[in-house]
């Protein structure tokens, strides 16, 4: 790796740790773009970022540490990736989390 700074896609290997044991495993976001939004999910508007009329839906997240023999950095996973380290949808996931607030809250 040349310049880690860099955008782009790299292979690490090694552990992964959630950031925040209770942080939410999804947002609200534009079904264009991906942009954070602070309206409900299924709501029709227009996005400020990609100008585009869209629906708002629920995107997975993921804010973890990764560890390997050189150290550690945090690393925030979104759609694809997040996707496959959850292995559910942010639908089911946003179920789950909100049974387990209100159980345990």
């Amino acid at each position: 790796m040349q310049n880690p700074s860099e955008s782009g896609d790299y292979w690490v290997r090694g552990f992964l740790q959630l950031s925040e044991q209770n942080q939410k495993l999804y947002y609200i976001g534009c079904s264009n773009c991906f942009s954070k939004i602070n309206v409900e999910a299924g709501i029709c508007y227009t996005c400020a970022l990609c100008n585009k009329e869209v629906i708002s839906c629920l995107r997975p997240i993921v804010i973890m540490s990764v560890t390997d023999y050189t150290g550690s950095m945090e690393v925030v996973s979104i759609q694809n990736i997040a996707d496959q380290i959850l292995q559910a949808t942010p639908t089911k996931i946003s179920e789950l989390q909100n049974l387990v607030n209100i159980q345990y809250g």
